[in-house]
């Protein structure tokens, strides 16, 4: 079965890839099931790992394995604490500290990073934690799961807010952004829900790595 169709059967909306991950899936036509035909997954494939971000994680580069599938290196698991948050944002929260880019990005730098800097086509580490600005519920967090996201930045790859804000860090920078939809999900949303039309985020983003 391919993962298209995988994506189809899991009720994925239109060519974006589920919202665990801030990955798209960009030029592609999603698959639809002939009438009657039942959905049956033999890859071992569960509508709760969507969430955790198994899915989303085979999107990451084309051609690339499945991770579950590829023996890899030890790799920083990253420490999450400074991306721990409960409740509902309050406006200082969001706002105190906070520069605005042209494009509409809000970001505030929490830690300077000292390392190299990414440039368009390096494949980027990258921790991270999302958050519904609407009521500060988590949809998606890479350091519960105990394993950084890796993409070729600024290759639209992920959504766009991400692209803009890592080529803009360095190894080591932690930034929260605050995106708004046009540079997130847009009108269509994502995750069969998980992340609402037209949903403004709250990132916590951390660069763990840089690599041609």
């Amino acid at each position: 079965m391919s993962l298209l169709m995988v994506l189809a059967c899991l009720g994925a909306s239109h060519a974006f890839a589920p919202a665990a991950l801030p990955l798209k899936l960009a030029g592609a036509a999603a698959p639809t099931l002939g009438r009657g035909r039942s959905c049956s997954l033999s890859m071992g494939v569960e509508r709760g790992d969507v969430i955790k971000g198994v899915v989303p994680a085979l999107l990451a580069g084309a051609g690339a394995a499945p991770a579950f599938a590829m023996k890899k290196k030890p790799v920083d698991k990253g420490d999450g604490k400074w991306a721990n948050h409960l409740g509902e944002f309050t406006d200082e929260e969001i706002s105190e500290g906070f520069t605005t880019t042209a494009s509409g990005l809000k970001y505030k730098q929490v830690q300077e990073g000292t390392g190299a800097q990414p440039r368009t086509g390096n494949t980027v580490t990258t921790h991270y934690s999302g958050y519904l600005l609407s009521n500060g519920a988590l949809f998606d967090s890479s350091y519960d799961r105990r394993k950084p996201l890796s993409f070729k930045v600024g290759q639209g790859q992920v959504i766009k807010a991400w692209d803009e804000a890592l080529l803009d860090m360095k190894i080591g920078s932690k930034r929260i952004l605050v995106i708004p939809p046009e540079l997130g999900y847009g009108e269509r949303g994502a995750g069969g829900g998980l992340i609402p039309a037209g949903a403004t985020l709250v990132f916590y983003v951390e660069l763990v790595g840089v690599a041609p």
